[in-house]
């Protein structure tokens, strides 16, 4: 039987992924020389081995092996390998967390009910570091009435390095390369990542460990079927390859690993709203639903997809005639 778990983290979680294939060519040659380099964030953490001292992997590496080849077979073990693929992803791909600011405050911008009185939001700017120059702000959505409440954490943009799996195939269907994304957001991702820029098959993780860290806990990943940001079939393989965490738990992995494609394209809209409250009544209320959420649109779907979307939206009106003087 699976540990009682405690707390509940729902994510949503948009993968970053395809955008034109017409890009040119020179977009991805090498960083862009105009670019700033990012420090390195100093961390009493060592460091860990550059492009050169590591291996080739051709398969996407596996979550329950840790890196001296022992295998995960239990709970207990999980916690030392779930600790070693943090350190791993801090230090090649999102950057290791700086220390605590210490000055964080917070001031309110915007208070209002909505929902037809039923939700309160909050917006809220924390100002943070040297002079508190530095801004971030918030949503905060919480019913009117009531509480507490379990706590959904939607981050506006993909998690860092949330790219097509650098592993997969050339398809068809195409996305965004590591490469491409590091020349277009450099600063999302940690600075050692920018050695990978071309041996992306000595990476020593994949986008699959974001998920199976979440492991016992409910996750459903949130997509489109005409989003030309994301690549289904590296969604697909980052859910197939992070199943074997949660199976470590005894969880129901197509229950707890979720995922649900709505008919929109790179968005966030109601139908996403309506699967993620589906998905969390039936995790914390036990609350039954029609809905799947283990199933991926086939191939033929996908390529019907755009045209059907095409057809719903509502004709254009009509340019207003005006007769000549």
């Amino acid at each position: 039987m699976p540990p009682p778990i405690r707390s509940f983290l729902l994510l949503c979680f948009v993968w970053a992924a395809p955008v034109a294939l017409a890009q040119s060519a020179a977009l991805v040659d090498g960083p862009d020389p105009r670019e700033i380099p990012l420090p390195s964030i100093k961390s009493a953490q060592p460091s860990l081995p550059g492009v050169a001292a590591l291996p080739v992997r051709a398969e996407m590496p596996a979550v329950l092996t840790m890196n001296d080849g022992t295998k995960i077979t239990t709970p207990t073990q999980w916690k030392l390998r779930r600790e070693e693929m943090k350190r791993t992803l801090e230090y090649y791909a999102v950057g290791r967390m700086p220390p605590p600011p210490g000055n964080v405050t917070g001031r309110g911008l915007k208070s209002e009910t909505v929902a037809a009185g039923t939700v309160h939001y909050r917006l809220v700017q924390l100002s943070f570091g040297p002079a508190e120059k530095l801004h971030l702000d918030i949503g905060i959505f919480t019913p009117a009435q009531g509480g507490p409440f379990p706590a959904i954490i939607s981050p506006a943009r993909s998690p860092p390095g949330a790219t097509l799996l650098p592993r997969l195939p050339a398809r068809p269907r195409q996305s965004e390369t590591l490469d491409v994304m590091q020349k277009k957001y450099p600063n999302w991702f940690s600075p050692h990542l920018h050695e990978f820029w071309g041996p992306r098959e000595k990476l020593p993780f994949d986008q699959h460990w974001f998920l199976a860290l979440c492991a016992p806990r409910p996750f459903i990943t949130l997509e489109g079927d005409t989003d030309t940001i994301s690549l289904p079939e590296a969604v697909r393989q980052s859910v197939l390859a992070a199943k074997p965490a949660y199976a470590l738990f005894g969880a129901n992995t197509p229950d707890r690993l979720g995922v649900n494609y709505a008919k929109h394209g790179h968005a966030f809209t109601a139908d996403d709203w309506t699967a993620m409250m589906d998905f969390a009544d039936h995790h914390l209320l036990n609350k039954k639903t029609d809905r799947r959420f283990d199933r991926f649109p086939t191939e033929a779907e996908l390529d019907a997809a755009p045209a059907a979307a095409r057809a719903a939206r509502p004709a254009p009106a009509a340019a207003k005639q005006f007769p000549l003087p």
